[in-house]
């Protein structure tokens, strides 16, 4: 088992960038967030750059913002949570774009699987931001609700004790995900994904060696479940076929 590194990155500061940007890493940014978009107009959206404190993690690095950090928008990598005594199981996994909120760096240690770059907004800036727009509170405490239990449901697959499931269960999830972010496209039993990390952070994530990950990803490939077309890209032939796979496992 590899043993996590503990390393605290120090914050790259940024001025403000309008949402309306082009730049890859607003493209993601809090402003795009469904919680956000629901809750703020256009203008309202733009201002919350001026709250803003970017962090940037390396792969392997621990997720540490400070004690007054309140909420932390992931705008690009994933990161695993674990139990703060047990860092070989998962108690969940984030991928961008994402919310991570003070109770998952109170309750769990958060590793970075990719190079990760998070807005970060400590206390006062939350406090600011909601004063002025109440009705953000409530749309973030929904998605909240709304995010919980798939979380749960996501990590009790990736600890499953066959390899092989979990690997399939890491598939499913990007798959399931790739296909809620392209609901307005004709829905297609096939769904292409890219991996967001590479079999470094798989091994980190799912708690298998990247040998062992390799030989699993060839087992689902032989099966028809998945076929390579690319460098960390896949294409998931059938969801629900693989579904049935990872939830027969239980």
């Amino acid at each position: 088992m590899q043993t996590q590194p503990k390393t605290k990155i120090p914050a790259k500061k940024a001025g403000p960038i309008p949402c309306g940007s082009q730049d890859g890493t607003c493209a993601k940014c809090l402003g795009r967030h469904p919680a956000v978009k629901r809750a703020l107009s256009r203008a309202e959206r733009d201002a919350i750059h001026d709250h803003r404190r970017r962090l940037t993690i390396a792969p392997g690095g621990r997720l540490s913002v400070g004690a007054r950090m309140v909420i932390a928008h992931l705008a690009e990598g994933a990161v695993k949570l674990t139990p703060p005594g047990d860092p070989s199981q998962v108690a969940g996994v984030l991928f961008a774009p994402g919310i991570v909120g003070a109770g998952d760096f109170r309750n769990f240690h958060a590793y970075a699987l990719s190079n990760c770059e998070l807005c970060c907004f400590d206390e006062s800036a939350v406090k600011a931001i909601f004063a002025g727009h109440p009705h953000l509170a409530i749309s973030f405490w929904q998605h909240s609700l709304d995010s919980l239990s798939g979380v749960r449901r996501d990590a009790s697959l990736l600890n499953a004790a066959d390899a092989t499931h979990r690997v399939a269960a890491l598939f499913w999830i990007i798959a399931r995900r790739e296909q809620k972010t392209a609901a307005k496209k004709p829905r297609s039993p096939a769904v292409e994904i890219t991996l967001p990390f590479t079999l470094s952070g798989a091994s980190t994530l799912l708690g298998l060696a990247p040998e062992t990950i390799s030989r699993r990803i060839g087992a689902l490939q032989r099966a028809g479940l998945v076929r390579k077309t690319g460098t960390r890209r896949y294409l998931v032939g059938d969801l629900e076929r693989l579904r049935v796979v990872v939830t027969a496992e239980g």
